[in-house]
């Protein structure tokens, strides 16, 4: 009888994680930061960006992240943790390229990262919130 209460207990928590993936979500970033150009010439320099507003659409393994007119797709998977950390729960992290996002479906806030090895002017992180459409 208690395997059977867990597992129904395991299911009911899965439910709004999975009915908050499949809804479009509207996301703010609250702080952006990175590397950016000095005003001198070649020097790189910590720099404060403009907060960005996008709309994220998660579908199985796949997310798209609409911005500015431009789509962006994305592959996923569970986010996994090392060693003896906590297992993060409804947590995903997706990338594409230079680009990687982790985002909490419980908590609807996010952790982006462009990372481009190639620029050093190219390095950016961001966190912020969403909320669904």
């Amino acid at each position: 009888m208690r395997a059977v209460i867990a597992i129904a207990v395991v299911a009911l928590s899965i439910i709004p994680a999975h009915a908050q993936s499949k809804r479009p979500v509207l996301c703010v970033e609250d702080s952006a930061v990175g590397l950016g150009n000095s005003i001198e010439g070649d020097d790189i320099k910590p720099a404060v960006f403009v907060r960005q507003t996008f709309s994220l659409t998660v579908s199985g393994d796949y997310m798209t992240l609409i911005s500015s007119g431009r789509s962006e797709f994305y592959e996923c998977s569970a986010a996994n943790p090392r060693l003896n950390e906590g297992r993060p729960r409804n947590t995903i992290k997706c990338q594409n390229g230079i680009y990687f996002i982790t985002l909490d479906l419980n908590r609807n806030r996010f952790v982006r990262a462009q990372l481009n090895p190639e620029d050093r002017a190219a390095v950016r992180v961001s966190y912020g919130s969403c909320k669904p459409i």
